[in-house]
């Protein structure tokens, strides 16, 4: 059963419950996968944007520049980067886990859908497991056990300026966007309409 959206969209929580429902809405669709999305809260009204690529390297650290560049350029206040990836979990205790070994080759891996959410105020991330047929095909997420992360480091990590860009730094972000060929169409987008 797919997640119910939340009723407003004021807070990190009420990000988080938006893109947990749009994650179980997109894995139950054809694909049967979530693409790389940025969810962000802003003064003008809740926005997303799905990035052209998402392949390889050079385009993830292209993404997390866009999501940098619209943080500011519509003074988001909250943002949620939502991924499919691969997670190694401690299985078996007592095993350190091999840490030269990317989560992507481990045999140990386990398939998510990541969900990295921040505000001002806090940070809180998702790992929605995802559970599939013998065929490979979705049907549902099972219970994630693992504990809230405090500190989360990487590319798709600090998203937010720390504080509320000026007037003068939203446009010049916004002019950055636009000669990249970025454009929100579905500015203030309403997710209840799902």
């Amino acid at each position: 059963m797919i997640k119910r959206p939340p009723k407003s969209l004021k807070s990190l929580e009420d990000l988080l419950q938006q893109a947990e429902h749009y994650s179980e809405y997109m894995m139950t669709g054809s694909s049967g996968s979530v693409p790389a999305t940025l969810m962000a809260l802003t003064p003008e009204g809740f926005i997303i944007h799905i990035p052209s690529r998402f392949g390889t390297d050079e385009d993830k650290e292209l993404f997390s520049k866009t999501i940098r560049l619209m943080a500011v350029g519509y003074k988001a206040s909250a943002v949620a980067m939502i991924s499919e990836s691969w997670i190694v979990t401690q299985k078996r205790r007592g095993q350190p886990r091999d840490l030269t070994v990317p989560p992507s080759q481990s045999p140990d891996r386990e398939e998510v859908v990541a969900i990295m959410a921040e505000s001002r105020e806090a940070k809180a991330q998702r790992f929605l497991f995802i559970q599939r047929d013998s065929q490979g095909k979705f049907f549902g997420f099972g219970t994630s056990l693992l504990p809230q992360i405090n500190e989360v480091q990487g590319r798709f990590a600090g998203l937010l300026p720390p504080r509320e860009p000026s007037d003068e730094m939203a446009l010049a972000a916004k002019n950055l966007l636009k000669s990249m060929g970025i454009a929100l169409e579905n500015v203030g987008f309403d997710p209840r309409w799902n």
